[in-house]
């Protein structure tokens, strides 16, 4: 069976659209297969009458000025400061003055604590002052989504340690969705398609060859490629064949080991 694309890609989230730009720079045929409508995995902006910024359901913050997401979409990403935070507290939102420098005044006796003691276990120790301990529950729960259980407490004190030093924080001006237009009309239309609404249900692949079955409100289909990018979420990865997720055949060495250690955030 003839290859219908040099390189399969598995999700149109910014990591999908921007692998098949630099893949067709380099000549090299893509068809990308995603399960939603809509591209951009988990970039969801939405425009409102009247409103200045754009509200991002998805992705928000741009941390700092990191130059790999300042590329995406060719500069399309504009930086708004945002000079401060704000918590909800019953019906009215409250400033939250010099956050990062108290959540690491808060972490610093984590800053020696063994590799493995996770944050709860350093709070139990620690016994910080109330404010203190609702803060770093806050942020680990909020900001770095993780649950305290879960989470090492020395790394995310060294990581406090190295914001509060400098840490800056933007939004996006024009919006995430703009750079998923960027993105998306940067893709030669003759070295890329794609394929929206189809769900990859199974991937099959040995040395040099990989077929992909997929499934959307056409019925099912395959397509072959010589190589196979798959930019799937963690969740989608995480869920076993049965349930709804991808079967790889064969599958990859300790993949469900590997997969059951990583968490989001």
């Amino acid at each position: 069976m003839p290859f219908e694309a040099d390189v399969a890609i598995v999700g149109a989230g910014a990591a999908g659209l921007s692998a098949a730009r630099l893949l067709a720079h380099h000549r090299l045929s893509c068809v990308i297969v995603e399960g939603s409508t809509l591209i951009g995995g988990r970039l969801r902006t939405v425009r409102r009458p009247g409103w200045q910024m754009p509200i991002e359901l998805g992705a928000e913050f741009v941390h700092g000025r990191p130059a790999p997401t300042l590329a995406l979409g060719h500069g399309a990403i504009e930086l708004v400061h945002v000079p401060e935070q704000r918590v909800r507290v019953g019906a009215r939102l409250e400033r939250m003055p010099d956050t990062w420098q108290r959540f690491a005044a808060a972490l610093s006796g984590a800053l020696k604590a063994p590799p493995d003691q996770s944050v709860a276990e350093f709070l139990r120790r620690a016994r910080l002052p109330r404010d203190q301990d609702d803060l770093v529950r806050l942020i680990v729960q909020g900001y770095h989504a993780a649950p305290l259980d879960d989470v090492a407490a020395r790394p995310i004190a060294e990581d406090a340690a190295h914001t509060a030093a400098g840490f800056e924080q933007f939004r996006t001006a024009r919006g995430y969705d703009r750079v998923l237009s960027s993105l998306e009309h940067g893709l030669s239309a003759d070295a890329v398609r794609l394929q929206l609404g189809r769900r990859v249900t199974h991937v099959g692949w040995s040395p040099g060859e990989v077929t992909l079955q997929t499934t959307g409100s056409e019925g099912t289909a395959r397509l072959s490629a010589k190589r196979c990018l798959v930019t799937a979420s963690l969740g989608v990865l995480q869920t076993l064949a049965s349930e709804g997720g991808i079967l790889f055949e064969p599958e990859p060495p300790a993949f469900r080991r590997d997969l059951s250690q990583l968490g989001m955030g």
